[in-house]
Order: C-alpha cells, then structure tokens, then sequence
C-alpha cells in the first residue's frame, strides 16, 4: 500500500512549486498598488481605497488603515460588485 502511495505523490520539487503558487494567490504581491478613493468621497477617511492596475486583480482596502488588510477580488467579481451598487441592490 505504500508503495501505492509514493507512486501517486508529488516530488518534494513539485509540491513546493505548487504551495508557493497558491501563497501567491493568497497573499499577492501588492507592492506596485496605486490606490485611489472615488472622487465622491468627499475627502472624508472613512471611505475604500481601490486598486485597479493590477494584473487579473482588485484589490480594495480601508482609508484608515492603510497598512491593514486588503481584500481582493477579480476584475468579473469587481465588475459584478459595481453593477449591483449601482442598480441598487445591496441597501447602502
């Protein structure tokens, strides 16, 4: 049965290949972030910050902790997000 198993495992080569893949899924590289705040903010701090120059990646944060976490989304979910603001289908 072991024997089984080894055959079907991945080399310790490929199976760092694949964990580093997935670490920079879960944690990209946001070093290159351009974030701006929609100009109907009114210049408040309590607001998002939006970054959209970032390859296959949205990535969005809080205007009063800029060094806190980031949420990101894909270009189509961002794009989903926007529409429904904008056809009012979330209560804001």
């Amino acid at each position: 049965m072991f024997e089984r198993l080894v055959s079907v495992c991945l080399s310790p080569e490929k199976s760092a290949e694949l964990i580093a893949i997935r670490v920079s899924m879960i944690s990209p590289d946001l070093s290159g972030a351009e974030f701006r705040k929609s100009s109907f903010s009114g210049g408040g701090n309590n607001c998002v910050e939006v970054a959209t120059a970032l390859p296959g990646l949205v990535a969005v944060r809080d205007s009063k902790d800029r060094s806190g976490p980031v949420l990101t989304f894909t270009p189509s979910e961002w794009s989903a997000f926007i529409a429904g603001v904008k056809s009012g289908e979330f209560e804001i």
